[in-house]
């Protein structure tokens, strides 16, 4: 698998019948290894869903680490949706003790010109070149 994707490390759960323990594993050794990599200053892209949520709810203790969690994805549900990217991230920094960056945008947009529009406000470009900064890869290709 290593090489066929060219990946440089792979987390493997074991396979469960129940979709939510499932998810509470994957969620477990995601965190685990979190804790274990994160570094002070660095920046992580969050993604959106069940399976993302479950890590920022994993229930551990983790040392503190001074890294910002940045939306990866603009807004796609309403307002206190726990899979929604920004609330993911800002339980992810309240577990790791960083902070959380907001993408100020929705997802989604009708047609180019109104995603032009967006990509020239000054708030979201800049979040979004802080978020595609290259320091962990990792993280904004798989989670």
């Amino acid at each position: 698998m290593l090489e066929r994707f060219s990946l440089s490390r792979a987390l493997i759960a074991l396979d469960h019948q129940d979709e939510e323990e499932q998810r509470r594993q994957v969620a477990a050794l995601v965190s685990g290894y979190l804790a274990m990599t994160l570094k002070d200053d660095m920046v992580l892209a969050v993604g959106q869903g069940r399976n993302v949520a479950a890590i920022a709810d994993h229930v551990g203790s983790v040392a503190p680490k001074s890294c910002k969690f940045i939306c990866g994805i603009g807004g796609t549900h309403r307002p206190g949706d726990a899979i929604n990217a920004d609330h993911i991230s800002r339980r992810l920094a309240k577990k790791f003790g960083g902070s959380s960056e907001t993408l100020y945008a929705p997802a989604y947009v009708e047609n180019r010109a109104l995603k032009e529009a967006f990509m020239q406000n000054g708030t979201i470009k800049e979040t979004l070149d802080r978020r595609a900064r290259p320091m962990w890869p990792w993280w904004a290709s798989v989670i």
